[in-house]
């Protein structure tokens, strides 16, 4: 009986797997989307191709956005683009001399979530959790997630409380009925995180 004859590998071939399974750590991105802004509290890794000691695995940034990377220490990348954070720690690394040639990738594993409380007449008050890359979410997609105001409400004066940085507490009336029947033609009020929306209860 003879036996099969085998092809040898084209040697093209088999550079390319060799490359390919020769990194001693590959990351699966959950996203590949590399216009995806990188936010706060997001859990990132971040692979540095042929250099294992330098990849990072499931790292969460911290509340502005600093992550600590191998040989650079803290880096801000909070806000920047999955690309234009991994041309950025390319370029720390290429700029201090630590790599020649660096090729970074970046991957967002879980992406942070944020509350927002709906109190009031609303017909399923209570905490909506978000992330963060839905910031700008508008006051009418919050209450809509609550349930809708009630039939009690008097959604021409619902009010937002905010804290801010300085600790300062902010309170802003919004009209959510003139919102909802078009004649407000400002731009839509913008939710943030960890925002008190009050829907009041109507008086007539």
């Amino acid at each position: 009986m003879k036996r099969a004859r085998t092809t040898p590998m084209p040697l093209i071939l088999r550079l390319v797997t060799a490359l390919t399974f020769g990194y001693a750590c590959v990351h699966a991105a959950e996203t590949s989307h590399t216009s995806i802004p990188i936010l706060p509290r997001d859990i990132i890794s971040i692979t540095v191709f042929d250099e294992p000691g330098l990849c990072i695995e499931e790292s969460q940034l911290d509340n502005v956005g600093k992550v600590s990377i191998p040989l650079l220490g803290t880096v801000t990348i909070g806000g920047l683009t999955v690309q234009d954070a991994e041309q950025l720690i390319e370029k720390l690394y290429l700029d201090r001399d630590i790599l020649k040639r660096p090729k970074v990738s970046l991957a967002i594993d879980e992406r942070y979530l944020h509350e927002v409380s709906v109190v009031g007449e609303v017909n399923d008050p209570g905490v909506i959790r978000f992330p963060l890359a839905t910031e700008n979410m508008g006051i009418l997609s919050a209450i809509g997630r609550a349930g809708g105001t009630s039939r009690r409400a008097q959604a021409s004066a619902v009010r937002v409380t905010r804290r801010a940085e300085n600790g300062e507490e902010q309170v802003f009336v919004v009209d959510v009925a003139a919102l909802l029947k078009g004649t407000d033609k400002r731009e839509e009020f913008r939710v943030r995180p960890n925002d008190v929306i009050f829907v009041p209860e109507s008086v007539f």
